[in-house]
């Protein structure tokens, strides 16, 4: 839901300030998020649920970055690309977290190359640009560390029961 509401956030500020094709993508994540959630809600298919947000957090933050014009002009979109390779690595073995790496990796890449030859150009004033530069590196923090407390919230109770079961043994 963290997602979905940020996409939907994004999504809005962007319409706000006339940039409507840049709006309709991370509004677009959010309504696509949300489809796959209730697909997953009715067949309980968490593989699929899986791979099609990976697949959404790594695409969708390039898509918004060439739509802007950009590294600087998108304010560093591309740094939401990053959660899926983490949430990868949570999920898969190390291996194949490696592929999301790898893909990750390589739409850097190509940003970087893009980033002297936009392809599109954004009429954000500088000021907007700096402001969503900190959004955006605040709410993929704030992401990432929620993800990670959890993971090992629940790493620190499985260790333990364990030893508390070793305690009665």
């Amino acid at each position: 839901f963290m997602f979905i509401f940020a996409g939907a956030f994004w999504g809005i500020l962007y319409f706000v300030f006339g940039q409507t094709i840049a709006g309709w993508i991370p509004f677009s994540y959010a309504i696509v998020s949300l489809l796959s959630m209730t697909v997953f809600h009715v067949t309980r298919r968490f593989q699929f649920f899986l791979v099609s947000q990976l697949l959404l957090i790594l695409f969708l933050p390039f898509l918004l970055m060439i739509a802007l014009g950009g590294f600087i002009q998108s304010s560093g979109i591309i740094l939401w690309s990053l959660i899926s390779p983490l949430v990868a690595l949570l999920f898969f073995e190390p291996r194949r977290a490696l592929r999301w790496l790898a893909a990750y990796l390589g739409l850097v890449f190509v940003s970087g190359f893009l980033e002297s030859r936009p392809l599109a150009s954004s009429s954000l004033p500088p000021v907007l640009v700096t402001l969503f530069f900190v959004l955006n590196i605040g709410a993929v923090s704030t992401i990432v560390i929620t993800l990670l407390a959890y993971f090992v919230g629940q790493k620190n109770l499985l260790f333990g029961l364990l030893r508390a079961e070793q305690a009665k043994s």
